[in-house]
């Protein structure tokens, strides 16, 4: 099982008032498994965190050990409203023409 780090665990959680206080206070290195702090985000319930992490720089292009982005990520866990927003943000690969618009937009 891969180590979520404090702020992975607060989204993965809805702590969402830990995850504010926990961004740009530990370091966000990858895990054994190349993931960052956006990566298990993307695969969480809480958009917000994502959208906290993209606030503070986060490079959404970064991929894991088997070249996977946080993007990739996020569809494969049936999050399209999370891959939606990151190519928003210019996410490789880009997402929006191959998914319907989420309800939100």
């Amino acid at each position: 099982m891969t180590k979520k780090g404090p702020l992975g665990q607060a989204a993965a959680d809805g702590e969402i008032q830990i995850a504010r206080l926990v961004i740009g206070r530990v370091c966000a290195l990858p895990t054994e498994n190349g993931w960052t702090e956006l990566h298990i985000t993307s695969q969480s319930v809480h958009l917000y965190v994502v959208r906290l992490l993209l606030r503070r720089r986060a490079d959404v292009n970064v991929v894991d050990k088997v070249n996977k982005t946080a993007a990739e990520l996020a569809l494969e866990n049936n999050r399209a409203d999370v891959a939606w927003f990151l190519a928003g943000y210019k996410a490789i690969p880009n997402v929006r023409s191959t998914l319907p618009r989420p309800h939100w937009r």
